[in-house]
């Protein structure tokens, strides 16, 4: 994940609702033998959805900065999944494949902090799968509001009111009968 500065990639970010977030998946070949038809695939996290145009791969074929842009058809899912090709590659050498998101509106993201994870998965042909994962903080968009929407039980007022979890535990009227039923 891209962090504050253009050469600062971090695990773990914080974002807002609206936030441009800048994923990049490395793949090196730390093996001895070449790796060859590798794909990357990601399936990206809730309330992230990628922007268009953004996917491009960077290697020794197709350097910094410009790299090579994929077309459209690479986000697959309605937005929600990148999944390309990225080429042969012999020992020792890599690449890089650099992504745009933005953080959607979402009910769910109104108030409090959530952290979402997101896992890449490369698989070169006829071999296994490698992955890794980062994280993205969000804070709620209506902080100054969220006072007003926390959850009214006592105890659970950490709680947003919209939560399943923000209702009253029923107290039985009668407790339930154990034990022996009666007395001799």
């Amino acid at each position: 994940l891209q962090g504050e500065g253009s050469d600062k990639w971090r695990e773990v970010v914080n974002a807002k609702v609206g936030d441009k977030v800048e994923w990049r998946v490395w793949f090196k070949n730390a093996g001895t033998t070449q790796l060859n038809d590798v794909k990357v695939v990601d399936n990206l996290p809730s309330f992230t959805k990628v922007i268009p145009g953004s996917v491009k791969l960077f290697n020794s074929n197709y350097p910094f900065p410009n790299g090579f842009v994929y077309p459209d058809s690479a986000v697959q899912n309605d937005g929600k999944q990148i999944n390309v090709g990225i080429g042969a590659y012999l020992p020792g050498s890599d690449a890089y494949v650099v992504f745009t998101t933005e953080i959607l509106d979402a009910e769910e993201l109104e108030c409090g902090v959530h952290q979402i994870a997101n896992v890449a998965f490369a698989t070169p042909k006829d071999l296994g799968t490698i992955n890794d994962s980062a994280r993205v903080t969000i804070t709620g968009k209506n902080e100054a509001e969220c006072a007003e929407k926390k959850c009214p039980v006592p105890g659970k007022e950490h709680l947003p009111a919209n939560s399943p979890d923000c209702k009253q535990e029923e107290v039985p009227e009668e407790l339930p009968q154990t034990g022996a039923g009666g007395l001799i």
